[in-house]
């Protein structure tokens, strides 16, 4: 997988990103749930005891209030414990407090209670955080108070609890929320690659599918695809069907020509040798002007034949070409040492015990070869040799390089462009056959190579056809 251009890692990422950005705000939410919760408790708690309070006091003989009993729960009897209970009088704070206390008093609270409880934070006498309630009371008179002491007087109850309690349960709360949550998530992202890897297998089938067509073992793409991908399938089908017809009606038109104009050019050629051997002596040229087009017409016929062989053998559902190099070379080099026995040219054969292949059919390849060995031949003086090396181009594909040099009089670098434009010849004072030089160039390209000349070592020409390896 590649990172930009990878559907897996897109998805992946995204859902990732979801995951964690959904389970952050699970952890906020619910951490801020329960420090509520958690708050509303202890507040709940401070109501509780403000109610144990109240209803414990009463007015004593001196008009101020007092505790009918003392609280039967310990942590208001030990000292500095973090439960505490105090009540303070207009101008006489901690008129009364519990002995956890001890000879301590709370701090005084911001503002005075109004009806209800009103609630806050302090810094208890242990330098604890502690939460905080305070409540307005109001005795009835029932004995003689003190002067300046009348039923009218309020008093204020105040409560204050450690919040340690309520930190460590806040603390632990979030420590098991994270591990809960990431665990949640690891078991989230897990499920998400399995079931992408589910559900891109149908694409991975379908590019297997698709590597058969290209390697030539169907001519369709075949099996079961989703829903989803049905139209995507039906579609290429289509498209491979509409290819496959279109190449075969090409082959067809481009048999049904070569058959068609064999016959008329068998016609005219045996004309043309009739009439020039009843009449050598036609001071038109007659029959050799009819030749020469036969001949044209011939060499035209071949090379439309050639690209009709080369497009089928790259259309889909074709394998692709294959030709052994040794297996052209070696019987053209028979031929053409027959031919050219009596100028007594050596042709050196490098290739014959060579394991390379080109991706070109054998028919094309004999082709190439034959018409550069034989305008090799023509040229040499003495000796033609054939070499093959392999070239590594940039974008990583192997080319199997296949150099023909002559001993003749070569070619200036002005004359090799020309050599190669269709209809020219390397010597036009001698008959040409075969397809040309820039036949062999154009039908290199089809398979994706190219013809060069330059300087032989020899002396003479080089011919290098480039073809991609088999």
């Amino acid at each position: 997988m590649n990172g930009a251009g990878s559907l897996r890692l897109r998805l992946l990422v995204t859902t990732t990103l979801g995951v964690l950005l959904a389970l952050l705000a699970a952890y906020l939410g619910l951490s801020r749930l329960f420090q509520d919760h958690a708050e509303r408790q202890f507040q709940a708690e401070i109501e509780h005891q403000l109610d144990h309070f109240s209803a414990l006091l009463e007015r004593g003989p001196n008009g101020l209030p007092r505790l009918t009993r003392d609280s039967p729960e310990p942590q208001w009897q030990r000292p500095l414990s973090g439960w505490y209970a105090q009540l303070d009088a207009p101008g006489r704070p901690a008129l009364w407090r519990t002995r956890s206390l001890w000879d301590a008093a709370l701090p005084p609270q911001d503002g005075a209670p109004g009806i209800g409880t009103r609630f806050g934070r302090a810094t208890g006498p242990a330098g604890e955080a502690l939460r905080t309630g305070a409540r307005r009371l109001r005795l009835p008179g029932a004995d003689a108070p003190d002067p300046g002491v009348n039923d009218t007087d309020t008093w204020t109850l105040r409560v204050a609890v450690d919040a340690r309690d309520l930190e460590t349960a806040q603390t632990r709360f979030d420590r098991l929320l994270a591990l809960s949550l990431g665990v949640l998530a690891l078991a989230l992202l897990l499920g998400a690659a399995a079931q992408m890897a589910f559900a891109l297998t149908p694409v991975t089938r379908l590019q297997a599918a698709l590597g058969r067509v290209q390697a030539g073992q169907a001519d369709r793409l075949e099996g079961s695809y989703p829903t989803e991908l049905r139209p995507l399938v039906d579609s290429f089908n289509i498209v491979l069907a509409q290819n496959l017809e279109a190449t075969r009606r090409a082959r067809e038109q481009a048999g049904n020509l070569a058959h068609a104009l064999k016959t008329p050019l068998a016609v005219l050629t045996n004309a043309a040798d009739r009439a020039q051997d009843e009449g050598s002596e036609q001071p038109d040229g007659l029959a050799a002007l009819v030749r020469e087009q036969v001949e044209a017409a011939h060499r035209h016929v071949q090379w439309h034949l050639a690209r009709a062989r080369a497009a089928a053998a790259h259309g889909p559902g074709r394998a692709p070409p294959r030709a052994r190099l040794a297996d052209a070379v070696a019987p053209l080099v028979r031929v053409m040492q027959r031919l050219n026995a009596e100028r007594s040219i050596h042709i050196e054969d490098a290739t014959r015990d060579s394991a390379a292949a080109v991706a070109a059919e054998a028919q094309d390849l004999n082709e190439m070869l034959g018409n550069l060995l034989d305008n090799a031949c023509r040229a040499a003086r003495a000796r033609v040799s054939i070499a093959v090396r392999e070239q590594l181009r940039e974008d990583g594909v192997r080319d199997l390089c296949i150099d023909i040099d002559d001993d003749g009089p070569g070619l200036p670098p002005h004359a090799r462009e020309y050599a190669l434009q269709r209809g020219a010849r390397l010597d036009e004072r001698q008959p040409g056959n075969g397809l040309g030089l820039a036949i062999v160039r154009e039908l290199a390209h089809l398979y994706g190579g190219d013809l060069a000349l330059a300087d032989s070592p020899a002396g003479g020409l080089r011919a290098s056809l480039r073809l991609p390896c088999a």
